[in-house]
């Protein structure tokens, strides 16, 4: 790990805050690139989006988005890297290939990147900043920023999605419901959803004490709960896991008691009436419930919940980037809580590192 800091403010606040800004800069700096991208994509049939952890949840987010905006019409799918390298699907001059890698450096991310290449088909990749000769050549590299510090990535992923929601609209020819005007309202949305800190912070404080988080949302907001999970795991080192609304209902409920809390992601949608029975069913066996909403959502909940976190008012294919914000905050604001440094993904630890070093070295090879 570089040199960091050893209070707070933590580099990860700092990469936080800084959203809305590098957002503003990265849609900025690949405009014209965006742009002759989907004139490339013309005419080809389908998109394959492709992560590992943080990035995989983009690609689920991405495919997600491409039924929406297609009206169910785009033959569009989100592929974990390594799953695809061991079991491959057969490429051609007909396929997208979209790779998200916040490092430029995930091994099989750039294993899929070469294949792509080597079958015809369109190759894209969103990365961070790579040094140079780092990077596979593609048809056409966005690059989000420089490299995180922290060992949670929040901005890289963020800007990555505003690219991604762009590369939507154009592979879809369609500019309902997602707009291009929308995405360039994002970055004062999330300005007005940092302003929430103070009261996030609270929850956070009151979360603290509990021992398993069980995180939980329908369609856009599903990524976000996997999301929000793999942030508490990074930065509190605590069991947490992201459910599908209903899913949690058919076995995992079982395993939740007082020691648990249960966020919910609601986003004004019919699929919110399961999420308030979830709460109120949580309610029955003391767990601390949580809802995180858009205002549309924000009924009945008062009785189901302790907390309840209301974001900005926009359209729900939004909800990628306006239920992030609380999750971060909720993530860092809680391993503050529990006195840790939501930096160092226990690097700083000599086992872990040490760990760290076996994956990473069989990886290179």
């Amino acid at each position: 790990m570089p040199l960091g800091r050893h209070e707070h403010p933590y580099l990860l606040y700092d990469a936080i805050f800084e959203q809305p800004t590098v957002i503003e800069q990265v849609l900025a700096a690949n405009r014209e690139k965006l742009a002759r991208a989907v004139d490339a994509a013309a005419g080809r049939s389908r998109f394959i989006f492709v992560g590992v952890g943080t990035s995989y949840h983009g690609a689920l987010t991405a495919e997600r988005w491409m039924r929406l905006q297609s009206a169910g019409r785009a033959d569009a799918r989100a592929e974990q890297a390594f799953e695809l390298v061991h079991s491959p699907l057969a490429l051609g001059g007909g396929d997208v290939v979209i790779v998200l890698t916040h490092t430029g450096g995930t091994r099989d991310s750039l294993a899929v990147m070469r294949e792509a290449r080597r079958a015809g088909a369109l190759t894209l990749a969103i990365t961070g900043e790579v040094a140079a000769g780092g990077f596979p050549a593609t048809d056409f590299h966005f690059v989000t920023g420089e490299r995180e510090v922290s060992f949670a990535y929040t901005k890289s992923y963020s800007s990555a999605m505003a690219l991604v929601a762009l590369l939507v609209i154009g592979f879809c020819a369609s500019d309902r419901p997602m707009t291009a005007a929308g995405v360039a309202r994002i970055p004062a949305l999330l300005v007005r959803s940092l302003e929430a800190e103070t009261e996030i912070a609270a929850v956070a404080q009151a979360m603290a004490e509990h021992t398993r988080f069980a995180f939980l949302g329908a369609g856009l907001a599903w990524f976000t709960a996997m999301e929000a999970a793999l942030k508490v795991k990074e930065t509190s080192y605590l069991p947490a896991q992201g459910f599908q609304t209903e899913e949690i209902l058919h076995g995992p409920f079982s395993e939740l008691d007082s020691r648990a809390a249960v966020i919910a992601f609601l986003t004004g949608e019919k699929s919110d009436d399961r999420a308030r029975d979830v709460l109120r069913a949580a309610a029955e066996i003391g767990a601390f419930r949580v809802a995180i909403t858009f205002p549309g959502g924000n009924r009945d909940l008062a009785l189901a919940c302790d907390r309840v976190i209301v974001v900005p008012d926009a359209p729900s294919w939004m909800s990628p980037f306006l239920h992030l914000i609380p999750a971060q905050l909720l993530a860092y604001h809680l391993a503050l809580a529990r006195g840790i440094n939501p930096d160092t993904g226990r690097q700083d630890q000599e086992e872990h590192a040490r760990a760290t070093r076996i994956f990473k070295r069989v990886a290179a090879k």
